[in-house]
């Protein structure tokens, strides 16, 4: 009697096995799919950040210093840096390949959209850079220049006037 018991149970277990078997492959086959998209999706990501970089990088040393250079202030105009930005944004998506912008659109619902935005972070962050830098620049020279001083033949009293440090309750030098 036992015998066919467990002679009825084998196929019904068997088959149950094979079933948890498949549905284990199957999800592990889900995850491993989207581990793959997510990955090509953020190598897509990486490769659009650094194109836009790049295309920035360049226009602003080459085309922005040139307009920069013949306009009287100094400056663009807002016409001439959103035909930059255009001219930017069009650069970039000649440059990307196809895979990437199909990568890239699996995450956005517009490629330009995400270009244009990367764009206008790539400037801030060179606008914040070369402040900082010019800021470094001004910080590392004095603001008043001072000629060569023997300091060991100065009294201290001269030496705070020349520096233009207030004397007013300091004794001046005695005679």
């Amino acid at each position: 009697m036992k015998d066919i018991i467990i002679q009825g149970l084998l196929p019904v277990a068997s088959t149950l096995i094979t079933a948890l078997v498949s549905m284990a492959l199957v999800e592990v086959k889900k995850l491993t799919a989207e581990k793959l998209k997510n990955e090509k999706i953020n190598a897509a990501m990486d490769r659009v950040t650094h194109t836009v970089q790049t295309t920035v990088d360049n226009l602003t040393q080459t085309l922005a210093i040139q307009l920069k250079d013949a306009s009287e202030n100094g400056k663009l105009t807002a016409t001439q840096a959103r035909t930059l930005k255009q001219d930017a944004a069009k650069t970039v998506l000649k440059q990307l390949p196809d895979a990437t912008k199909a990568a890239t659109e699996l995450a956005v619902t517009s490629i330009n959209a995400l270009i244009g935005s990367k764009i206008e972070q790539a400037l801030l962050k060179q606008s914040f850079d070369n402040a900082m830098v010019k800021a470094v620049n001004t910080a590392s020279r004095p603001k008043y220049p001072f000629p060569a001083l023997d300091l060991n033949k100065l009294s201290s009293y001269k030496l705070a006037q020349v520096m233009g440090i207030s004397t007013e309750n300091t004794k001046g030098p005695e005679s």
